[in-house]
């Protein structure tokens, strides 16, 4: 059976999984960011402190 969904639907490019939960009908991903810096998406400043 092929499957309807693909990894990049869940999960953008520049993330990494790094821990996945599962409790009852919840799945939790834990993600980090695969680069040492990025751009704010509102100012557009390049910063090496990523926050969630």
């Amino acid at each position: 059976m092929a499957s309807l969904f693909s990894r990049r639907d869940f999960l953008p490019a520049g993330l990494k999984v790094v821990q996945v939960e599962i409790a009852g009908a919840t799945i939790r991903f834990h993600s980090r960011s695969t680069k040492s810096a990025a751009a704010c998406p509102r100012c557009g400043t390049v910063s090496r402190v990523l926050s969630t």
